[in-house]
């Protein structure tokens, strides 16, 4: 998985890994009583002031197809697919 914020039209993405080092998202369950803990491999350091949307993207865990946005998770909700990404919401930065 990649968590990204975007800003305009800068994007800062970094790798989120789970408690065991995987970046898989095949093992994600489709409970509701679930809760997947990640944690980030880099941080969101120079950002600048101001609103930032908050974005995801479920990429194969295959290097032939990872880049490849046709093979990653897009949620069903409506309005959320943004070129690769799915959109989570806004936060602002201060």
């Amino acid at each position: 998985m990649v968590l990204a914020i975007r800003q305009g039209s800068r994007i800062v993405a970094v790798n989120a890994l789970d408690a065991n080092n995987q970046n898989d998202t095949r093992i994600v369950l489709p409970e509701a009583s679930q809760r997947k803990i990640i944690t980030l491999s880099s941080t969101f350091a120079n950002l600048p002031k101001g609103q930032c949307e908050v974005l995801l993207a479920a990429r194969d865990v295959y290097s032939n197809l990872e880049d490849k946005k046709d093979y990653s998770v897009r949620f069903a909700n409506e309005n959320m697919w943004d070129n690769g990404y799915n959109k989570l919401g806004v936060i602002q930065v201060s």
